[in-house]
């Protein structure tokens, strides 16, 4: 199911600057380490948890398509 899963699905703003990992479209676990993400997914029994590094909104940034 994680072709399904669109990070511009969720609302990530209150994550800026941390790891998250998303499961069945929620987050699951966030943290400012990768290691305690992946470990506290693991925890929850995802043996290979889908993560990524939410970026910091910058003024000086331009996203296309939002």
């Amino acid at each position: 199911m994680r072709d399904q899963i669109t990070k511009t699905s969720l609302d990530l703003a209150a994550f800026a600057g941390e790891w998250v990992a998303v499961e069945n479209n929620e987050v699951i676990e966030h943290a400012r380490k990768l290691a305690d993400v992946v470990r506290r997914a693991r925890g929850r029994g995802i043996e290979v948890p889908y993560v990524f590094f939410v970026e910091q909104a910058d003024a000086e940034v331009c996203d296309m398509g939002k």
